[in-house]
């Protein structure tokens, strides 16, 4: 079976064309009694809500042209109050199933892969929040359905549309910041403590929780790793057993990444930063130019921190387009922790 990849640029720039394009199919495009060129909504159903991005997911959902909320299924009962005074349907996992195109996995870490697997299952597209799954085997079952049904997977990384991380992709694949040896990334977080007991439960601490942002990103920079060495640490004052101070180091042929994290960072402090090190600058990239990479990316990184428009709600807003060029084409790939010309990554899912 032969799938049909298409990167992000390629789906974004379709979005107008395909979002008015007409399916042959019985689900299509066009409702009966409509004029041709009218757009209907993809109808998207949010399989749990009590993660923390869920809240501005389902913003954008309401405020977006391009989808039809079919409702929330969720058990817990304060998660379900919140999402009806943000205006969502509360509604059964089998309603919720029948009635929608798309499902958001918007649950516990814990139940993220079952989930997953009931949407696809049911032949439903998924946009899954991170981490994907708790197993690297969860994971691949995930996959492994995905590209047997044809169907569409994205996982909930934010950074995929940073401009500073395309200014840094753009200058290593042309050559402006030399041959790269060493990437050097953080991304930590002051955790609450209410939130420790349920991080805890991850083998990789809050490494696992948060690390899989920087993961997709040297794995996008650098491809796999041949080798990678986790760091696990519990060295806060907390009496719990989560892994609270981490590093993991990923080896390459020549070049290596270091990825750090903790939960226990004051947040006066920088807790987010992406650096690229390169040596032997391509002789074709004229010396200024490569400044001025070197100062976009800075520019760039510098405002990431606190860019709320950079979280993983806007990665939401894309899968719109991929649904519609799916459709439109008759061909899915699972498009989730993709680079460009490779297939899927296990290094990308390791986080």
């Amino acid at each position: 079976m032969k799938l049909h990849h298409f990167n992000r640029r390629k789906f974004l720039g379709s979005a107008v064309c395909c979002a008015a394009a007409v399916a042959a199919s019985p689900s299509g495009f066009l409702i009966a009694g409509e004029p041709a060129g009218t757009k209907r909504r993809i109808r998207i159903g949010f399989l749990g809500a009590t993660y923390s991005h869920a809240p501005g997911k389902l913003a954008v959902i309401f405020g977006s042209n391009d989808f039809e909320l079919v409702g929330v299924c969720e058990e817990s009962a304060a998660a379900r109050q919140d999402c009806e005074k943000a205006g969502a349907k509360i509604i059964s996992q089998d309603d919720l199933l029948a009635r929608s195109e798309v499902v958001a996995v918007e649950s516990a870490v814990r139940d993220h892969a079952r989930h997953a697997l009931l949407a696809l299952k049911a032949g439903k597209h998924v946009h899954l929040e991170k981490p994907p799954a708790m197993t690297l085997d969860e994971f691949a079952e995930i996959v492994a359905i995905t590209r047997e049904r044809e169907l569409l997977l994205q996982t909930g990384y934010m950074w995929r549309y940073n401009p500073g991380f395309t200014t840094i992709l753009e200058a290593v694949r042309k050559g402006w910041l030399g041959k790269v040896f060493l990437v050097r990334a953080n991304i930590s977080n002051l955790l609450a403590p209410a939130r420790r007991p349920d991080w805890a439960d991850f083998k990789g601490g809050s490494l696992f929780e948060l690390g899989s942002h920087l993961v997709d990103a040297v794995v996008r920079l650098l491809g796999k790793p041949k080798t990678v060495t986790p760091f696990l640490r519990g060295h806060g004052s907390a009496s719990d057993k989560l892994k609270d101070n981490n590093v993991a180091v990923l080896e390459y042929d020549k070049a290596m990444a270091v990825i750090t994290n903790n939960a226990l960072q004051d947040t006066r402090l920088a807790q987010r930063s992406f650096e690229v090190l390169g040596f032997e600058r391509h002789r074709g990239a004229p010396a200024d130019r490569t400044a001025r990479a070197q100062s976009r990316i800075g520019q760039c990184c510098r405002s990431l921190p606190e860019r709320r428009a950079d979280r993983t709600p806007a990665a939401l807003r894309t899968i719109r387009s991929r649904f519609h060029r799916a459709r439109r084409c008759g061909a899915r790939g699972t498009e989730a922790f993709r680079q460009p010309g490779r297939g899927i990554s296990r290094a990308g899912s390791a986080a």
